[in-house]
């Protein structure tokens, strides 16, 4: 098999902010200076439950245990780490980013293009086997940790003329 892509894989933190695990999960990442918006089709995300050492995307939806996400640019940021994948709580078999479980992300990008991703195993196993030599290398792992809606409040000042 001849090698098509040149795409260097993502350059990812080995730790990401926590987030509230019933929302969405943005993976911020940087492109390589040999990368290019245009050269990458789709970003392929692993995400393991360090736990159970299992995927954490629903079967169903992601039976080789990869999703396949488009490339986003968050132009609010300036310099390095301002592209992104989003991985939704409705991805995850349990509709939601475990309280304080940690999770292992790993991206890589296509040079091909999987708009119309495969929608069972055998389809998306064909796809990957067919399109290997158009993927960069995997990232290294980058730790994710959801944790519940924080919640604040001043003692004290709940009844302020109670206390005069």
């Amino acid at each position: 098999m001849a090698i098509i892509s040149n795409l260097y894989p993502p350059i990812m933190s080995d730790t990401m902010p926590s987030f509230v695990r019933t929302q969405s999960c943005k993976i911020y990442f940087s492109l390589s200076n040999y990368n290019t918006e245009t050269s990458i089709k789709n970003v392929q995300i692993s995400l393991v439950n360090q736990r159970t050492n299992a995927s954490a995307f629903k079967n169903n939806l992601y039976p080789s245990g990869i999703k396949i996400a488009n490339l986003i640019y968050d132009s609010d940021i300036q310099g390095d780490y301002n592209h992104y994948v989003l991985i939704n709580p409705s991805d995850l078999e349990e509709e939601a980013f475990g309280l304080n479980q940690f999770y292992k992300v790993q991206l890589r990008f296509t040079s091909t293009s999987a708009s119309n991703p495969p929608s069972n195993g055998v389809e998306l196993a064909t796809w990957l086997y067919e399109n290997t030599q158009n993927f960069s290398e995997w990232s290294k792992v980058c730790l994710i940790k959801g944790i519940a809606q924080p919640q604040l409040s001043i003692y004290g000042f709940e009844n302020a003329d109670d206390n005069q």
